[in-house]
């Protein structure tokens, strides 16, 4: 398996993360000064309204999983600063369960959307795997097993980048349809974690090479 993605990787997957960081900083900016109007359909502004702090765990919490989830991909990072390389894991992983609890919070909710079933049932199985799988990384590194330890990180990090893949997949559907919902937006946000975890199981079974520990 490959140990650590190149700083090549981890520039590219910050850029693919940062359109739903920003869309994210705008969601709580609005909620915070009342100004939802611009933000989405009036469904979902009642929706993200009566959850303030679900919303809050949920997009501080992915953001700061993808963008410094990052830094946890660095050989360097590791070598030279390892008790920063546990505690910050440890943070994320929190941070994560967050996002992922949040998820299940809103999606339980009677204001969650009905016309997002599809999407909503998808984002569960997502969140809970996310809990599941971060549990296996924790305790792998407990046990020391630290090729089955970065494996399962690296799974619950392609879940967390959700978001990041969606966004790319979702702008063909706003071009075509002039508007992000029904079922081809529930298709894409499904086929985004599926691809996620299908590069994340490619590179897991990916011989390790000199080039891809570079810091």
């Amino acid at each position: 398996m490959s140990r650590f993605l190149s700083a090549a990787s981890r520039a590219g997957l910050f850029l693919v993360a940062l359109p739903p960081v920003l869309i994210g900083g705008f969601v709580l900016a609005s909620m915070a000064t009342g100004s939802l109007n611009g933000v989405s359909d009036p469904a979902d502004i009642v929706r993200r309204a009566s959850y303030p702090l679900a919303m809050v765990l949920h997009v501080v919490g992915g953001s700061a999983m993808v963008i410094l989830g990052l830094t946890q991909f660095s050989a360097t990072l590791r070598r030279r600063l390892p008790r920063l390389h546990r505690w910050l894991g440890r943070v994320l992983l929190a941070l994560g369960a967050g996002v992922a609890l949040s998820a299940l919070w809103m999606n339980a909710s009677p204001l969650a959307l009905p016309e997002s079933q599809l999407h909503n049932g998808a984002q569960n199985i997502m969140a809970a795997a996310f809990l599941a799988v971060a549990a296996l990384g924790l305790a792998a590194a407990r046990a020391r097993d630290f090729a089955a330890h970065r494996a399962w990180m690296l799974r619950a990090y392609a879940i967390s980048m959700g978001a990041g893949t969606q966004t790319l997949m979702l702008f063909p559907v706003f071009v075509i349809y002039g508007k992000v919902e029904g079922l081809a937006a529930d298709l894409a946000f499904i086929s985004a974690w599926a691809l996620n975890l299908a590069v994340a199981e490619a590179l897991i079974s990916r011989p390790s090479r000199p080039a891809l520990a570079a810091a």
